[in-house]
């Protein structure tokens, strides 16, 4: 328990580069003991070179030059038992093997320590989607597996030699490899010093050897010494876009007013590595270095700032030993004296689709001047693979290779033009979270600071920096551009938690911060009214007097918006795998009510709010006194859908005498917790309650093939993406909700959910 009273714990993310020991006590009565971060020799580094991908990342480093695998390290264990999600994985990510020729492929392996495990390398991979780079995250269940086995036994596919290798001294493998119309073959050769060398040969049937390629290790407590890895050949397809240098990708904020915060999210870089990088212009076809960084460790990133920048060619250079790194984007020319503006908005990316190439392929030809990612960035098991708490060093790592994806997916978008980026609850790492002026949170705060820092870091400066409770900063800010006004405000950090309904005085760090729900229940189901306590929090009195002031400031703007989590009303009736009908909810900022009414006041009618967070798209008018008198909302469905949920109301809930207005499910609605709020359109999943259940969230390839593939089942839980589109001459918005699986090169009616797109005025009164 951790008292109200108690005093704050402060962590500077100046403290994070020093030997940190300290005990963050909470109320699941976990103590977390914070060790030293990218504090290491000179010859070992997490990182293991641009040609890798490392999945999961905490279970590589680079030694003396040499690859280690540590399977499990940090106590890291696979969620489900999945064939292959055991594995550490290496991946040669800058190549591929083609569907003929010849390739040759060497390593030398050599276990560390006493423990029983497998070693090798993986050959054929495919991907569940066109993307060779999906199986670095989730890898088929078949596979052709080379290597030694736990008893020093020479493997290649159903071969086994009958000779044993000591595995404590380097057996030395080269593979070799053809590829033929109608089959293709594979000699291993192994060998070790003193020892008599061992030939296995494999016949396969066509294209069961081409695919990416990766280095793996299992068995719990093995230590693993992978040397001197080299692919070579003809059949090898060299894709040098897919590497990752030390400068991972880059992100932005421009002001109308010029001042540029660009966020460049590096590899997990070492105390020992050079601390400052070099933020440059192109100008009059020179590169001119305009700023410069300070590496924060423990994020890895360096943050730039540049008091006037204007529409140029931009790189981040990095001068890391005896190599010097760059990251090249464009700062894209504000289109502030333009009639059209054009926002993307993505959430809830559950990971099956990595790296997203379809939706990325069409939001680049529908070039938007601006991205949001409204949260759920990450979750933490998306890859199978159970988030690490503790140590620190552990848990950011872990952090990392999760938050990897994201940035590798979209990563082209990303560095030319500005983006938004605000965490959500799985983002740190919990399901539902009440923040609770910073006491809800389950992970120390020096481990959600450097969350906050990777994701909104590139927002403009807080309006109000103080942190709250436990030292954990805040980002809520404005950002002036375009000629409109944004208000980026943080609905999870300040929110009670249902604790509030057993009147305790002290909070409980669960990270879900459930206990007392069943009191809310009970409350529920007299009313949904009487859970609307008047010392329930939501947004939190900074965050108003923010609002208030901005509403203000920005009435005679042409547009503003509102850009949170999650929408201002329970906008979902069904929910989980089989949609099942879910009344109480107090995850979504319809609770607590009367906080929700008056924060919407404080916003007006002639506001655009956009959320994620339900994996549903809404488009609704907010509701307080009569069904239209707030903004107007527009919640937009997950990327890639885990959980579905869907808004399909009883005729009960239908306002009386008011009808639908734009096909089922829409029109003048209560929700369950008794808001009022007008549907003007909702992507409801292809799925039907009860009907379409496919069990858990599929994440083999096995269990996809029940619905025809990992696109149908996302398009079965209504997976997609919107656009908004503003004209400020016309004083219209725009609302398209695009479903995932379409060509934009080639548009269609169908390529949007039914009902949109939408067309509203941007002022409420324009209505009228």
């Amino acid at each position: 328990m951790i008292s109200r009273h108690e005093k704050a714990f402060t962590n500077p993310l100046s403290m994070q580069i020093q030997l940190l020991s300290f005990l963050d006590k909470l109320s699941c009565g976990v103590a977390f003991v914070i060790l030293a971060v990218g504090v290491a020799s000179a010859d070992t580094r997490r990182w293991t070179g641009a040609e890798h991908f490392a999945n999961p990342l905490h279970d590589w480093e680079q030694v003396d030059g040499a690859l280690v695998a540590t399977p499990g390290n940090f106590g890291s264990r696979v969620f489900k038992k999945i064939p292959n999600y055991e594995w550490a994985r290496l991946f040669k990510s800058s190549a591929v093997i083609g569907d003929s020729g010849r390739f040759e492929t060497r390593f030398q392996l050599r276990r560390l320590n006493g423990a029983a495990g497998d070693a090798g390398l993986w050959l054929g991979l495919k991907s569940l989607t066109p993307s060779p780079r999906n199986c670095w995250i989730h890898p088929p269940e078949e596979l052709l597996f080379v290597g030694v086995n736990a008893g020093g036994h020479l493997v290649a596919g159903d071969r086994v030699s009958e000779a044993v290798f000591d595995l404590n001294e380097a057996v030395s493998v080269t593979v070799y490899g053809k590829l033929e119309a109608g089959v293709h073959s594979l000699v291993v050769d192994a060998a070790a010093e003193g020892q008599d060398a061992v030939r296995l040969r494999i016949d396969l049937d066509a294209g069961a050897l081409s695919g990416a390629l990766s280095l793996v290790a299992r068995g719990k407590g093995t230590r693993w010494d992978f040397g001197q890895w080299s692919l070579t050949g003809d059949a090898v397809i060299a894709q040098p876009e897919h590497a990752v240098g030390a400068i991972a990708w880059s992100q932005y904020t421009l002001q109308d007013n010029g001042q540029l915060k660009l966020l460049a999210q590096m590899v997990p870089l070492e105390a020992t590595d050079p601390q400052t990088a070099e933020l440059q212009f192109k100008q009059e076809g020179r590169w001119q270095t305009v700023a410069h960084a300070d590496l924060d460790l423990l994020s890895s990133t360096f943050l730039f700032r540049v008091e006037s920048a204007e529409a140029l060619p931009y790189r981040v250079l990095y001068r890391l030993k005896d190599e010097t790194y760059t990251w090249e984007g464009e700062i894209r020319a504000n289109p502030k004296d333009e009639d059209r503006f054009r926002l993307a908005v993505f959430n809830c990316d559950h990971g099956e689709l990595f790296p997203q190439d379809t939706m990325v392929r069409n939001v680049t030809i529908q070039d938007p001047d601006m991205l949001y990612f409204a949260g759920d960035q990450i979750y933490e098991i998306m890859d199978n693979i159970s988030p690490v708490r503790h140590p620190l060093e552990g848990a950011r790592l872990s952090y990392l290779s999760k938050y990897f994806q994201f940035g590798l997916t979209w990563r082209s978008l990303l560095k030319d033009r500005p983006s938004v980026i605000i965490p959500d609850d799985h983002d740190v790492f919990v399901g539902n979270i009440w923040g609770d002026n910073g006491y809800g949170y389950i992970m120390p705060p020096v481990w959600v600071n450097m969350v906050q820092r990777t994701q909104t870091g590139s927002l403009p400066d807080p309006i109000d920096p103080e942190p709250v409770a436990r030292g954990i900063g805040v980002y809520f800010t404005e950002l002036q551009y375009a000629g409109m006004s944004f208000a980026i405000v943080e609905d999870r950090k300040f929110k009670s938690q249902p604790l509030i309904f057993t009147g305790a005085t002290e909070t409980v760090a669960t990270g879900n911060g459930e206990k007392g729900a069943k009191l809310a229940v009970e409350l529920f189901k007299q009313g949904p009214r009487k859970m609307d306590l008047p010392e329930a929090n939501l947004l939190g009195e900074r965050q108003l007097k923010f609002l208030r002031d901005w509403t203000a400031r920005t009435e005679d703007l042409p547009v503003r918006w509102f850009f949170s989590q999650t929408i201002f009303a329970k906008a979902t009736t069904h929910a989980g795998p089989n949609l099942h009908r879910h009344r109480f909810d107090l995850d979504t900022n319809g609770w607590p009510q009367s906080k929700r009414d008056a924060a919407l006041r404080t916003l007006g009618r002639d506001t655009i709010m956009v959320h994620g967070d339900l994996h549903l798209g809404v488009l609704a008018r907010m509701g307080i006194d009569a069904f239209d008198d707030g903004p107007l909302a527009f919640m937009v469905t997950g990327s890639c859908v885990g959980f579905p949920r869907a808004w399909r109301p009883e005729e009960s809930m239908r306002a009386p005498g008011t009808d639908p207005i734009n096909g089922p499910f829409t029109g003048r609605y209560f929700d369950d917790l008794k808001n009022r709020l007008t549907v003007l359109g909702v992507t409801n999943p292809s799925a039907e309650p009860g009907v379409n259940a496919w069990g858990k969230t599929p994440t083999a390839r096995a269990d996809y093939s029940k619905f025809g593939g990992v696109f149908p089942t996302q398009d079965l839980k209504g997976s997609g993406h919107g656009i908004i589109t503003v004209d400020k001459s016309q004083q219209t918005a725009r609302f398209e909700a695009y479903r995932l699986d379409i060509d934009a090169a080639n548009p269609q009616p169908s390529d949007q959910f039914e009902g949109f797109p939408i067309t509203q005025p941007l002022r409420f009164s324009n209505t009228h």
